[in-house]
């Protein structure tokens, strides 16, 4: 069990992931699209955007990413430019991944692309998703 000073709770802890969400700057929307993934390296790769903020997204997809690989997100009219942060495997050929994107500025309204924003207000918070026992319903 790791325990640092910077964290009170062992990897992994339900305390431990709450404290992973009162850090995020943005809230986080559920959605579920299919898009598409660009990168020098690997070329187009198909992918589902599972949740989405303001600065950043998650996506699935079947091959893994290096962290700080630059890469193009396309989906429902939107083509945003972003960096991997992370990239973790789900299991055989599945890999989630976390994408900054660094040219969002919430404080600048001219840096948001509107579908990413149609996207944003269609989605279902993650805390409400959370906490609804059918989340199909809402």
């Amino acid at each position: 069990m790791v325990n640092s000073s910077r964290y009170s709770a062992p990897i992994g802890t339900p305390e431990r992931r709450v404290r992973a969400d009162q850090r995020r700057r943005q809230k986080r929307y559920f959605v579920d699209r299919e898009g598409t993934l660009r990168n020098p390296a690997e070329g187009d790769i198909a992918i589902r955007v599972i949740d989405i903020s303001l600065t950043g997204l998650r996506v699935t997809l079947p091959c893994r990413l290096k962290p700080q690989t630059e890469v193009e997100i396309e989906f429902e009219g939107a083509v945003l430019k972003g960096v991997v942060r992370h990239c973790q495997c789900l299991g055989a050929a599945a890999f989630t991944a976390g994408i900054w994107l660094p040219e969002c500025d919430p404080s600048k309204p001219e840096t948001l692309d509107p579908h990413h924003l149609r996207v944003l207000r269609d989605g279902t918070e993650l805390e409400e998703r959370r906490n609804n026992p059918n989340p199909i319903l809402l």
